[in-house]
């Protein structure tokens, strides 16, 4: 126990000195890209036009409606730094995470179980990348972590309170990710699964909650099922392989060498195969305690991990390819709480333990100074960027068109600055650019056509409308438009 304590309290400070790390490189390195800016927008477009817009993505309204509000408080007080709002948003997930850390799981599992787990949640592949990340991921980490712990309170303390705290959080889950959504529903089915066997007296406020939720989730259905056509008309992930499997383990268990910015193909890595057998180690080990309920409220939440990409790969092959590694960053808190439950909780001698906990300490200290290079790179990138629109683009007196959404909210919210009217045509490209030359009086000198994705550059022709190519960002060809 004196060995367990001291570990304990090295790990404290170790954690304290990632979450230092993650604050600072996270709120002084402001460079966003295409993904985040896309939430940075639809923070700041008016409402009806950000109703517009989020109906069609591919994702629930909850964190963009979360940021919009952070977004608000901070105008009001004068704060116009948005980008670095932006990320401290994301970072306030983990600050809660390791205040339930050092609360709620302290209190349940001990102090050595919460140590491991701020270590991890804090310095584990990925989770210090996407905790400064713009966008909904460290929300959807929060409400499924944070459902995973209620439901252990529930099964030793099944108040109204605890009941409501569950439901909220499964609402907000569903919300806010639809893969968030999937592990809430898998939660909540291994739940029953639980309770069936150990506590039946629970299958009646179960379903209450189960209705209330689902109720909850109606008004949002057609909006999905819209959301679902667009998928599967067209979606950017590759088809699921034998690759794919290997790279959601290696994702998850590697220092990130890399952000994954669209498709990415991971080989096994010895940290990673390291960490790999560990973990299996630590299964195995643990079945000889298998009778304790810490144990198996850790094998219920492993079988959570495990289920939840089985059911995308699923989904992947009878629909269309929906399945990204990143999409697994939900669930991460669930597998590490997990894992950090076994090492703590099954006996294990000093050189083991103290063996594990190094190769937790060096897989993280790798991950944090990959992480800082990610984040300064990003940033370089985000400026030279935002350097080629401006060198490109003049932004005094101008019109820009476009003939994709998502140029038009990064262009118009964030890359340009100055006198400029944006105008975003959803069809009929050409022509709409001919009538609004033809009809308008206040263009501005300078017009530009932004042609982005699926090109529209031979409508544009066979509508007698002059376009000359003055450059190419981010697969964005930029033409000036001069009409006749």
């Amino acid at each position: 126990m004196n060995y367990k304590n001291y570990i304990s309290k090295t790990l404290i400070i170790i954690s304290f000195i990632y979450l230092t790390i993650l604050t600072y490189i996270g709120l002084s390195t402001p460079g966003i890209w295409s993904d985040e800016i896309f939430s940075y927008a639809m923070a700041i477009i008016p409402f009806n036009e950000f109703l517009e817009i989020g109906i069609h993505d591919v994702h629930p309204l909850l964190y963009y409606i979360i940021l919009r509000i952070f977004f608000g408080l901070a105008l009001f007080f004068n704060f116009e730094n948005l980008v670095l709002i932006s990320k401290f948003v994301s970072i306030i997930p983990i600050y809660l995470l390791l205040i339930i850390s050092y609360t709620k799981i302290k209190n349940e599992f001990g102090l050595f179980t919460a140590a491991i787990f701020s270590l991890c949640i804090l310095s584990m592949p990925q989770l210090m990348i996407y905790s400064v990340e713009v966008r909904m991921y460290t929300w959807s980490l929060f409400f499924n972590t944070a459902s995973f712990i209620i439901i252990y309170e529930l099964i030793k303390r099944p108040t109204i309170k605890n009941w409501i705290i569950l439901t909220i959080l499964t609402i907000c889950s569903c919300y806010t990710h639809y893969f968030s959504a999937i592990t809430s529903i898998v939660l909540y089915l291994m739940f029953l699964i639980y309770i069936i066997i150990n506590k039946k007296e629970l299958i009646k406020r179960w379903v209450i909650s189960t209705i209330i939720c689902c109720l909850s989730f109606i008004p949002w259905i057609p909006y999905l099922i819209l959301q679902l056509t667009n998928v599967n008309s067209d979606f950017w992930i590759d088809p699921i392989s034998l690759n794919s499997i290997i790279t959601y383990i290696y994702y998850i268990l590697s220092p990130a060498t890399t952000f994954a910015y669209s498709n990415i193909t991971l080989q096994p890595t010895i940290i990673g195969t390291l960490m790999l057998i560990t973990i299996f180690a630590l299964i195995v080990y643990s079945l000889k305690h298998k009778e304790e309920k810490e144990i198996i409220y850790s094998y219920y939440g492993l079988i959570i991990v495990i289920l939840v990409p089985i059911i995308g790969i699923i989904l992947s092959l009878i629909m269309t390819p929906i399945m990204h590694p990143r999409y697994l960053v939900p669930l991460l808190g669930i597998f590490w709480l997990s894992i950090s439950i076994l090492i703590s909780k099954i006996y294990i001698n000093k050189n083991i333990l103290t063996a594990i906990i190094l190769l937790l300490i060096i897989i993280g200290s790798i991950g944090t100074l990959n992480f800082i290079e990610i984040e300064n790179q990003q940033a370089m990138d985000d400026k030279n960027i935002s350097k080629s629109f401006t060198d490109i683009i003049i932004t005094n007196n101008t019109t820009i068109f476009y003939d994709e959404v998502i140029p038009y909210l990064k262009l118009s919210n964030y890359y340009l600055n100055g006198n400029v009217e944006n105008i975003y045509f959803k069809e009929n490209i050409g022509q709409n650019i001919k009538n609004t030359l033809e009809n308008s009086t206040n263009l501005g000198n300078n017009i530009y056509y932004v042609d982005a994705y699926d090109s529209n550059y031979e409508e544009c022709i066979n509508n007698n409308i002059k376009l000359d190519k003055k450059g190419t960002v981010i697969k964005y060809d930029i033409y000036e438009v001069f009409p006749k």
